[in-house]
């Protein structure tokens, strides 16, 4: 502290980069982290993947035109339900559902298979 007059702010400082360098436990950790590592490995978390914005980017992109006429409904197990009311559209995304998974488990979302409702 160089003989200097230190205020109780340059303390809080040196605190806060202290502390920075070294984790401890109790810390302050963001929120978000730990529910999205908890939704990310439960039961629950699986069952709303549908919902979640991260999902739902992820198959606006991979989905492409079908992402307008197809929603994903349910998540189990795995398995990711799609709700298609066209007959048309649910015959045509039949031939791409292989390629959609594989999209969505290349994006991070650990799909194993696609099945229309």
């Amino acid at each position: 502290m160089n003989g200097r007059w230190t205020s109780g702010r340059d303390l809080d400082g040196f605190r806060r980069k202290d502390r920075a360098r070294r984790r401890e436990e109790g810390d302050a950790v963001p929120v978000s982290g730990i529910l999205g590592d908890y939704l990310r490995r439960s039961s629950l978390g699986q069952a709303l993947l549908p919902g979640s914005a991260e999902f739902t980017a992820a198959w606006k992109e991979v989905a492409g035109p079908f992402a307008e006429r197809c929603e994903p409904r349910k998540w189990e197990s795995g398995i990711l339900w799609v709700e298609v009311r066209d007959p048309g559209w649910k015959f045509e995304l039949r031939w791409k559902l292989p390629a959609l998974a594989e999209g969505l488990r290349a994006r991070g979302i650990g799909v194993r298979e696609i099945r229309i409702r």
